[in-house]
C-alpha cells in the first residue's frame, strides 16, 4: 500500500465523521426552525417549497429564463425542469435539423447542403452544456439566499422572499429581479432571458428586441428607482467566452455588456446587462434550407441561443463616490473609455 492510499478503516472513519457533522448541522437547523416566528415560517415556505409549473410553459413563454431553483421545479407531470428542458431543446433542434437536412454518415465530404451528424451533435452538446451550467449557477445562488435566511431569519423581509419565490418559478419581472439583487447581497447575478433559436436568425433578433423594449418600458416608468443607459453598438466591447476543452472550433461564443442600469437612490448600486450569444459557423457556400445567412469573416454563423443576464457591477472605480443620477449623466456624456452611451428618451421609443 502506498503512503497516499487510504486504508479502509480510515475511509470508514471519514464517512462516520461526515455523518456526525451532517447530523449536528441538521440538529442546529431544527433548533433554529423551532424558534421561527410566523413571518419566518411564511418566508421558509416561499424559499423552500417545491414548485409545479404548467406542462406547456416552455412553449407559451419562449424567452423564459431558467428557474432560479430548478431542482425544486417540476413541469406538469413530466418531471424536473432540467429533464423537460433537455427534451424540449433536443426536439426543437431535431425540427431545425430536419428542415435543413442532415447528411448520412457515409456521405462524401465536404457536403454542399444541410449539416453533418457531427455538427448536429456539437450543437446539441452546446445547448445542453449551457442548460446544465445555468442550472448549477442558479441552484448555488438560491442556496446562498436560503443559507443567509437560515443563519439569521430576521434578516429576510417578507417582500424580498416573495421576489425570490418569483425568481425560483421563474415569474419575476426584470424590475423584481433588480430589486432582489439590490436588497440581497447573496444574489449577484440573475438570468433575465433565455432563448434557444438554432438556425433561426429572425427569432434570435426578435428575442433581443423584446428584451430591449422591456428595458425601455421599465426606464420610462417613473415609479421605479432605476435608470437604464444603453451602450451604442459601435462602442460595445465584445469578449469571447471560455468554452470547454475539446469544443469544436466552429462554435462561436461571446458576451457583451449592452447596457447599464443605475439605482437612483442607492449609491454604488449599478447593474450590467450582459448578452451571451452562441453561434455555429458553417461554410459560406453551404446550402441551409429555410435559414437567413449571417455572414461573418466568410462563414455563415447561425444562432444556437441567446441568453441575457442581469449582473451586479462589482467594481465601480469610475463614479464610485458620485450620486447615481450624476454618474448616469456623466456616463451619458462619454466617460466610459470615450464610449458615447445612448440615453433612452421618449424619442427613442
Amino acid at each position: 500500500m502506498s503512503e497516499h492510499e487510504i486504508h479502509p478503516s480510515d475511509s470508514f472513519a471519514i464517512d462516520s465523521l461526515k455523518a456526525d457533522l451532517f447530523s449536528e448541522v441538521q440538529q442546529v437547523q431544527q433548533n433554529r426552525e423551532a424558534s421561527f416566528t410566523e413571518k419566518d415560517l411564511v418566508v421558509h415556505h416561499l424559499l423552500f417549497d417545491p414548485i409545479d409549473m404548467p406542462h406547456d410553459v416552455l412553449k407559451s413563454d419562449p424567452y423564459m429564463p431558467t428557474p432560479g431553483d430548478p431542482d425544486r421545479v417540476t413541469i406538469g407531470h413530466n418531471g424536473l425542469f432540467e429533464t423537460v428542458a433537455r427534451e424540449y431543446r433536443i426536439a426543437n433542434l431535431m425540427r431545425a435539423a430536419g428542415r435543413v437536412g442532415v447528411a448520412p454518415d457515409h456521405a462524401p465530404m465536404p457536403i454542399h447542403s444541410g449539416m453533418t451528424g457531427e455538427e448536429y451533435d456539437t450543437v446539441k452538446g452546446e445547448m445542453l452544456t449551457q442548460l446544465e451550467a445555468q442550472t448549477q449557477k442558479n441552484i448555488a445562488g438560491i442556496d446562498r439566499v436560503r443559507n443567509t435566511f437560515l443563519m439569521n431569519p430576521a434578516s429576510m423581509r417578507l417582500d424580498d422572499a416573495e421576489k425570490i419565490q418569483k425568481i425560483r418559478m421563474p415569474k419575476a419581472t426584470t424590475l423584481e429581479r433588480l430589486d432582489a439583487m439590490t436588497d440581497l447581497p447573496a444574489l449577484d447575478a440573475v438570468e433575465d432571458l433565455m432563448h434557444t433559436c438554432f438556425m433561426n436568425q429572425a427569432s434570435f433578433e426578435a428575442a433581443i428586441k423584446a428584451h430591449d423594449l422591456r428595458l425601455m418600458e421599465m426606464h420610462q416608468d417613473e415609479n421605479n428607482p432605476y435608470v437604464v443607459s444603453f451602450i451604442d453598438e459601435d462602442q460595445q466591447e465584445i469578449r469571447p467566452r471560455k468554452l470547454e476543452e475539446g469544443t469544436s472550433s466552429s462554435v462561436r461564443a461571446h458576451k457583451v455588456v449592452t447596457a447599464r442600469i443605475y439605482h437612483r437612490d442607492k449609491k454604488n448600486v449599478t447593474f450590467e446587462v450582459v448578452r451571451k450569444i452562441n453561434r455555429y459557423s458553417f461554410p459560406k457556400d453551404r446550402e441551409l434550407r429555410g435559414t437567413t445567412p449571417f455572414i461573418v469573416n466568410g462563414h455563415n454563423q447561425q444562432p444556437v441561443y441567446v441568453q441575457i443576464v442581469l449582473r451586479l457591477q462589482k467594481d465601480r472605480s469610475k463614479n464610485r463616490h458620485l450620486d447615481p443620477q450624476v454618474a448616469y449623466d456623466i456616463d451619458r456624456q462619454f466617460i466610459n473609455k470615450g464610449a458615447k452611451q445612448r440615453h433612452i428618451s421618449d424619442s427613442a421609443l
